[in-house]
């Protein structure tokens, strides 16, 4: 990391800390009424977290993707009850940086 990424800590004492590890993460989803758009559109999302990490810094070696969560989430009668019919799917997954 930079050397402008400094975190200080405050405690009995008072002094500053510089870090050789860091670790963050970033989450990202999308909706969609059929599985295929959803995995092309969270590829698109993909990518774009990538390269916007690529262009931090970042090296592959140092980016791990979890695997994708899909959820489906079911279409609600007229009372706001969940009925058997899948509206669309939640499809998630996230980057980790570890450096």
């Amino acid at each position: 990391m930079r050397q402008e990424n400094l975190i200080r800590v405050k405690g009995l004492a008072e002094r500053t800390l510089v870090s050789n590890h860091a670790t963050w993460e970033c989450e990202y989803w999308t909706r969609a009424t059929d599985l295929r758009a959803g995995y092309e559109g969270l590829e698109g999302s993909r990518r774009r977290v990538a390269d916007h990490l690529a262009a931090a810094g970042i090296l592959p070696a140092e980016l791990a993707w979890s695997p994708v969560e899909i959820r489906p989430e079911h279409r609600k009668d007229e009372k706001g009850n969940p009925t058997n019919a899948i509206e669309f799917h939640v499809l998630r997954q996230s980057a980790t940086v570890r450096t």
